[in-house]
């Protein structure tokens, strides 16, 4: 069965095959130079096994003074090398090639007419001289020629027809570059089905959602994408080669697959050829086409590749545009304050749950992060959100309380709309959520739940905002505790004492009615640590302040509400320190330019003790 595919791979180079001319040497010698240069070749092959179809890429070039023609190239038998000669006399040819498989064949060929050249081929080393076949070549263009045969080796017979393209056939200009980069640019999401496997991204048939940003580089000669899913990611990079005309491009996965590629433009879509390399060595074959629509904003992918000798699902990709620059696109900075301003503010439960499932958020790190709490009847858990800054891209780091570690990368193409993308790493499941805001307290996710296993369940779930009732607190108090809300720098000093140094941090609990406040200080290089809150007492009409440290400080803080302004606020406290003794003082708040001073006055054995406390923000 090997010589009967290698007999396909000889009409890589039926070079100098074709007649045109008034003598048999002068058709030669022209045939011999029309092919010379880089060529496609587009094969079908039937055999008692099926039908097989590839795409290869080979070159020829004219040796021994014009009179003999050498090629190489790649087939389905891995690289071959091939020589055609002319016999004395001139009039016929003797074609000798071998392949890395160690396949082998021998062809003769008689020219027929000016466009139409014949042959007949035998096995230099099989005796059995049932092994033959016929051979026809039919120039279609000066960038093209057909080939077909048919023939029986070792027993098998086949057929085939071959269609080759000389590359220059598919040579761009540098303003066809610019028109597909232009295409390219901005950010895209699409829903990509592999054709093969690829460690590191996905198994054969496993349909996923990636993300893609195509932007320009290299002052626009060349632009770059790069193309990430919840496995990982790959890159691309497309470029116009001025000396072959020619728009390439190489693409790199992260299994060490490597493909290289060639684009055209051709009618009213984009033609796409290239040839590769698995990571384990195994040769690689793609044609497809791009194909827009929507103004520009979609594009169907689709095209046939090999792996080796095998086949490879056929492709179907479809990609839509969510933005076409970074000044149109709908940042992940916009999308992540956007969902946090929506989200914080009472809690959610899903409609019809029965396992008293409340999710509630929070703005934390001065807004750079949100964290999501979630409780159930079976889970507890924490999900920070921000923008990942090595991807830009808004993203979710779940910490369940089994141990499990779950990552989510969120996209959001227009207000109101996010598309979730969740993988679990622990065991390989995967969730996708489209998620519409259809209401200020109301918005629907549509699931999509693939096990590790493949085995697929979809269903959609509506959330409720259950919000607080009739707040008691008087915005003067919620506005004061707001200018509290902030990472501070601290350093403090107590009359005839030793200062300290450190910082703290005030937010708001879930609610927004209580602010948590935590500090960390060094003191004669040993650290104090303290937790605090602040809230309201509507029985004495004051904001209430509670402490406590490491150092045995237990402090209650009063700031009557008409003793509140925005420059200061006057106040009384109650403190035990560490002496267990018990002390009563008057406080002062002073707010400055760059942060807070708080001075606290007490008679401590007869003497008056100053404790001042200067706080800078930390921005």
């Amino acid at each position: 069965m090997k010589r009967v595919l290698g007999i396909a791979a000889a009409f890589v180079a039926m070079t100098a095959l074709m007649s045109s001319g008034a003598s048999a040497e002068d058709a030669i010698a022209q045939w011999l130079k029309f092919f010379q240069g880089d060529w496609v070749r587009e094969s079908t092959q039937w055999t008692e096994d099926g039908k097989t179809q590839n795409t290869y890429q080979w070159s020829g070039n004219l040796v021994a003074g014009g009179t003999a023609f050498y090629s190489t190239g790649t087939c389905e038998w891995g690289e071959y090398s091939m020589i055609t000669g002319v016999e004395a006399g001139g009039e016929k040819l003797f074609e000798y090639a071998s392949a890395s498989d160690g396949t082998r064949w021998r062809i003769v060929y008689e020219v027929k007419d000016d466009k139409t050249l014949v042959g007949k081929f035998d096995f230099a080393d099989v005796a059995d001289p049932n092994n033959n076949g016929n051979v026809t070549i039919t120039k279609t263009s000066d960038d093209s020629y057909l080939c077909k045969w048919n023939f029986t080796a070792d027993g098998v017979s086949s057929n085939g027809v071959e269609k080759n393209t000389r590359l220059k056939a598919h040579q761009s200009t540098l303003s066809d570059f610019q028109e597909l980069a232009n295409l390219f640019e901005g950010h895209w999401t699409g829903k990509v089905t592999w054709v093969r496997d690829l460690e590191g991204m996905g198994k054969r048939g496993e349909t996923v959602t990636m993300l893609a940003e195509s932007k320009p580089v290299s002052n626009g000669k060349s632009f770059r994408g790069v193309l990430t899913a919840d496995t990982g990611s790959l890159d691309w990079t497309v470029y116009f080669d001025a000396s072959a005309k020619q728009i390439k491009s190489i693409v790199l996965f992260p299994d060490g697959t490597v493909n290289h590629n060639v684009y055209y433009k051709e009618d009213d879509h984009w033609v796409e050829i290239g040839q590769g390399s698995l990571a384990d060595g195994t040769k690689t074959t793609y044609k497809g086409t791009f194909k827009f629509a929507d103004d520009s904003n979609s594009f169907v992918a689709d095209g046939s590749s090999t792996s080796g000798d095998e086949a490879d699902d056929e492709r179907h990709d479809i990609w839509t545009r969510i933005g076409k620059s970074e000044d149109e696109k709908r940042s992940a900075e916009d999308a992540f304050k956007a969902w946090g301003n929506y989200a914080v503010g009472g809690v959610w439960t899903p409609e019809g749950d029965e396992t008293n499932t409340v999710h509630y958020y929070q703005w934390v790190e001065d807004q750079k992060l949100l964290k999501l709490t979630t409780h159930s009847d079976s889970e507890s858990s924490v999900c920070m959100i921000g923008v990942d800054p090595t991807t830009d891209q808004m993203t979710w780091w779940g910490f369940p309380k089994d141990g499990k570690v779950i990552v989510s990368r969120t996209d959001s193409p227009k207000p109101g709309s996010f598309s979730h993308d969740w993988f679990n790493a622990s065991d390989g499941s995967k969730l996708h959520i489209e998620t519409e805001i259809v209401g200020d307290d109301r918005l629907v996710n549509s699931r999509d739940i693939v096990t590790a296993t493949g085995e697929r369940t979809q269903d959609t779930m509506t959330w409720v905002r259950q919000r607080g009732g009739s707040k008691v607190i008087p915005e003067k108090a919620i506005k004061a505790m707001e200018s509290f809300i902030g990472t501070s720098s601290i350093t403090s000093k107590q009359t005839d004492d030793t200062p300290s140094t450190g910082c703290d941090k005030r937010i708001w609990l879930p609610g927004g009615q209580t602010v948590v406040i935590s500090s960390v200080h060094v003191k004669d290089g040993k650290s104090v640590f303290g937790n605090g809150t602040c809230g309201w007492d509507s029985n004495g009409n004051a904001l209430v302040e509670r402490w406590f440290d490491t150092t045995g400080l237990c402090s209650n803080i009063r700031y009557p509400l008409d003793k509140i302004t925005d420059e200061q606020w006057e106040g009384t406290f109650i403190a035990t320190f560490g002496d267990g003794i018990e002390r009563e003082g008057t406080c002062v708040l002073k707010f400055t330019e760059t942060g807070r001073e708080w001075t606290a006055i007490w008679q401590q054995d007869d003497q008056e003790m100053v404790y001042k406390n200067v706080a800078k923000s930390v921005e």
